[in-house]
């Protein structure tokens, strides 16, 4: 187990003991023994992702993610948003943000309304999603203008636009701290229905729905590597270069979400929960 060092499977691990990258995935015998066709799907993904990692090739493919770089496309990106909403060609987007809230024990801290927003991310479709830099020094909204921009944007979409993600809770309190406006129109979680579906039996992280419902692993790596690497209180994503690497794991997140919650949803009913999910778990996260 590389000197006992490995914490999860979804990462590419460098081992103290040899020089070249492990995936970490199941022993075959657990695929005779319980012949479980999503274990499978597990394994062959795993294998598909040690392809990727060995040849560098890119983690996420066909997908059509972009950075929102001035106020001009701000509002242009907010017109074609509504614009598919009012012609019924998406029901929701899906939202996620980036903070500057890493260190080196905990991953996200808890809320703290003085973190900084760094980027926003809207995924509008599978493979389709936008990064906006909100405090990031490499962007250039970051001004009184820009933010003003930002809050419109964010008022006139998801004041309008139904809204899913991942642990919307932070984000909720995140985007209220930051630009005094609560998002109104959140209709699912990713977290909390498959926190409902399996009660702790299995991880709810983003890592592990996106690998499991997805097909999709490792586009992360990158950045996560990078903010190892920063010294002890500078593990931020302030302290990141916008590039393709951040653009990949900051929409990809919104992504998976945006392909997992008609796979969750199908699950909920299936198991006659999505009543309870929407009068306990929806009706009441959101402080």
């Amino acid at each position: 187990k590389c000197n006992g060092i490995i914490p999860d499977r979804y990462d590419a691990k460098t081992c103290r003991s040899i020089t070249y990258p492990v995936i970490v995935t199941y022993h075959p015998s657990a695929v005779l023994r319980k012949k479980s066709q999503s274990l499978r799907g597990l394994i062959s993904g795993d294998l598909v992702y040690s392809r990727k990692v060995v040849y560098n090739e890119p983690r996420l493919e066909g997908v059509d993610y972009r950075f929102v770089k001035t106020v001009e496309e701000l509002d242009q990106w907010g017109q074609y948003l509504l614009g598919l909403y009012r012609t019924r060609q998406i029901p929701y987007v899906s939202f996620d943000s980036e903070t500057g809230g890493i260190d080196d024990e905990a991953g996200l801290r808890e809320f703290d309304p003085k973190t900084e927003i760094v980027t926003i991310q809207v995924a509008y479709g599978i493979g389709k999603a936008i990064c906006i830099p909100v405090s990031h020094p490499d962007g250039c909204m970051n001004n009184a203008v820009g933010i003003a921009a930002i809050r419109k944007f964010i008022v006139d979409v998801f004041g309008e636009i139904p809204t899913i993600g991942q642990n919307l809770k932070f984000d909720y309190k995140q985007v209220f701290a930051k630009f005094g406006y609560r998002l109104p129109k959140i209709v699912f979680d990713s977290f909390l229905a498959h926190s409902m579906l399996f009660a702790g039996e299995l991880p709810n992280d983003l890592d592990y729905i996106a690998s499991r419902y997805c097909g999709l692993q490792g586009y992360g790596d990158v950045v996560k590597e990078r903010l190892k690497k920063l010294p002890k209180g500078k593990k931020t994503f302030n302290n990141l270069p916008l590039d393709q690497h951040y653009l990949e794991y900051s929409c990809g997140d919104t992504d998976v979400v945006y392909r997992a919650e008609p796979i969750l949803r199908d699950m909920l009913h299936k198991e006659n929960l999505w009543n309870p999910f929407q009068n306990l778990y929806m009706a009441t996260f959101v402080p």
